[in-house]
């Protein structure tokens, strides 16, 4: 929706190939992950040299940081967690009002489905950790035990809106 309204407040999430790409699946996965969790491992795709949060990355390679935005803490192998609900409180108030664009109603709406009880997570499974990667050791901390769903974005897009927006 922002990125059809050009909504300029979504920064680089309207220009970003992992959420703008034609061709994008959606995979639902079951894994089995060692419940030991580090901090939540912001990854992302480098284009032009970046990856939008002030780490130099190469382009259309992943690079992860943990830490806040401008950090530059390595992450460890272990799983990331972080609770959507601690996180979004702290950006201050979101409002859907007359005029609002239909972008911010969205994401408002989808923001109130959590609650201290049912907060939501982000989980990072970086590939240092992944027990079915090439060499790994002792140390992985997650393996993808099935693979339950791949969808196409559109389908995933259009089921999760219409859940946010009831």
């Amino acid at each position: 929706l922002a990125c059809q309204n050009n909504d300029s407040r979504q920064g680089h999430g309207c220009t970003n190939p992992e959420a703008t790409s034609p061709d994008l699946m959606v995979n639902k996965l079951t894994l089995e992950v060692d419940t030991n969790y580090s901090q939540y491992a912001r990854c992302n795709i480098g284009i032009n040299g970046t990856d939008q949060h002030g780490h130099a990355c190469k382009t259309g390679t992943y690079c992860c940081f943990c830490g806040d935005d401008g950090d530059k803490v390595p992450c460890n192998e272990t799983v990331g967690r972080e609770n959507l609900f601690n996180h979004w409180s702290d950006r201050g108030s979101f409002a859907c009002r007359d005029g609002s664009p239909a972008s911010e109603c969205y994401r408002v709406n989808a923001l109130t489905k959590l609650t201290p009880d049912r907060p939501g997570f982000w989980y990072s499974s970086l590939l240092s950790g992944y027990c079915g990667a090439a060499g790994a050791g002792a140390n992985c901390t997650w393996r993808v035990t099935a693979v339950d769903k791949i969808v196409t974005r559109s389908c995933h897009s259009k089921v999760f809106g219409d859940e946010v927006q009831a």
